[in-house]
């Protein structure tokens, strides 16, 4: 960790919630918290202090949080200083406009504290890489396995499902090679989640191009299946791994209600028992 406490700026109404986040990080001692309940002040706040990472609520009493993420992208003064959106919304087109925005990565609420901590250590990882020299950044990647050229992702599976997710996540490697973009995609546990990183074996290949690809990977399981009988096999390879998928969620929950179940009925009743 640095030598001096990393500066975020966080902007949210919510003021219990950043009650808490401020009560967590500022124990750590590796951070040090500023907070600011509306767009207009955390814009000013943002080119006073030039935090190291930026954590916005999407809807703020004044500006739009998207509205501010653009505005910061827009200014050369801020436009390298990494934003995480932490919001309630959680539809996927608000995901998409919300990277698209320029922000690095995007948390839905409820959320958990170490969950935050560990996606601002990733995002900070992958912007010191993505800002050093190309060569000294090569060897470093090597060194200590780090994300310079890559995309990496953190995502928190319920233990019932985790197997048949990351399965599908290691399918994406099949996808963009469909595609015509040769990665290598890995998994890894950190603070207790799924790690996913993905990296072009070309660097010359544009990450927006695979962070696209990635979210319309992962909204396929919530929409229905096109054509099962397609004839081309990359469509067919595709659906077959969504299918996949689609069936292990349901025999997953289906699992679980049944076992939830069990439970219910093996709990003594108080209703029927009588009063001594």
């Amino acid at each position: 960790m640095p030598s001096e406490p990393l500066k975020i700026v966080i902007a949210d109404d919510d003021l219990k919630l950043v009650e808490a986040v401020q009560s967590y990080f500022d124990r750590t001692g590796f951070y040090k918290i500023f907070v600011s309940n509306s767009g207009q002040e955390a814009l000013s706040l943002i080119h006073k202090i030039k935090p190291d990472v930026i954590i916005l609520e999407k809807k703020l009493p004044d500006i739009d949080g998207l509205e501010l993420c653009h505005q910061l992208k827009a200014d050369e003064k801020t436009e390298q200083i990494p934003i995480i959106f932490l919001t309630a919304h959680d539809d996927i087109v608000d995901r998409v406009l919300g990277l698209e925005s320029g922000a690095s990565d995007y948390i839905t609420k409820p959320f958990s504290l170490r969950e935050l901590e560990a996606r601002i250590k990733v995002v900070l990882r992958n912007w010191s890489e993505k800002q050093r020299p190309e060569q000294h950044a090569a060897n470093d990647e090597a060194a200590k396995g780090g994300f310079g050229d890559s995309i990496a992702v953190l995502f928190d599976f319920p233990e019932e499902v985790r197997v048949p997710c990351e399965q599908y996540l290691l399918y994406f490697g099949q996808f963009l090679r469909d595609l015509g973009v040769q990665a290598i995609s890995d998994l890894s546990h950190e603070a207790g989640q799924v790690l996913f990183t993905v990296k072009p074996t070309d660097p010359r290949t544009a990450l927006d191009k695979v962070r696209a690809a990635l979210d319309v990977y992962l909204s396929l399981p919530t929409s229905p299946v096109s054509d099962p009988t397609h004839n081309e096999i990359a469509v067919q390879r595709l659906e077959a791994s969504v299918l996949r998928l689609q069936s292990d969620l349901r025999l997953a929950s289906a699992e679980l209600q049944a076992k939830n179940m069990t439970i219910e009925a093996q709990q003594p009743s108080f209703k029927h028992r009588k009063a001594y």
